[in-house]
């Protein structure tokens, strides 16, 4: 996933339910794996895109980790 990538959240929060479509504005933080820890995980700040969200969320950003988000693919 990378910037300007459209989205789909997978995992509901208070003001945005799940399937809500958003674009990827950022990548705030990486984590890389280590010794300890086998999962890499990325930290993304996102832009709504839909009306499904609560009015005080639309037009505003959210971070996300990387296992709350789905890439939407254009189907041809």
């Amino acid at each position: 996933m990378r910037p300007g990538d459209l989205v789909r959240i997978k995992r509901a929060s208070v003001g945005v339910p799940s399937n809500s479509l958003a674009m990827i504005v950022k990548i705030e933080k990486h984590l890389a794996s280590d010794w300890a820890y086998k999962a890499e995980a990325t930290l993304f700040k996102v832009l709504f895109l839909t009306d499904k969200v609560h009015p005080t969320l639309q037009q505003h950003y959210r971070r996300y980790w990387n296992q709350d988000l789905e890439v939407v693919s254009a189907k041809r």
